[in-house]
């Protein structure tokens, strides 16, 4: 069961406590593949989590949607991808 902090009980500060957190992991990388689907279609981006000096991980794949205005420099993506690798 999630429960709040007192201090971050609405949506909005704990956004804002989220985008000025900066416990970055420094051997996280992401390695961007595009995937081509022709003239008509368009394309679009794949970013691969990778930590220095670890092999291929041959574990589960997970998809993480960060939205339209999101990309993987956000906060939350590295900090949640970080625990996940």
């Amino acid at each position: 069961m999630f429960y709040f902090t007192p201090y971050l009980f609405t949506g909005l500060l704990q956004a804002i406590f989220a985008s000025k957190k900066k416990d970055v992991d420094h051997k996280l990388h992401f390695k961007r593949e595009f995937v081509d689907f022709g003239l008509d279609f368009g394309y679009f981006a794949l970013d691969w989590a990778q930590y220095d000096g670890k092999e291929e991980n041959d574990g589960p794949l997970i998809l993480m949607l960060s939205g339209l205005t999101a990309s993987k420099i956000e906060p939350y993506i590295i900090n949640f991808t970080s625990h996940l690798c």
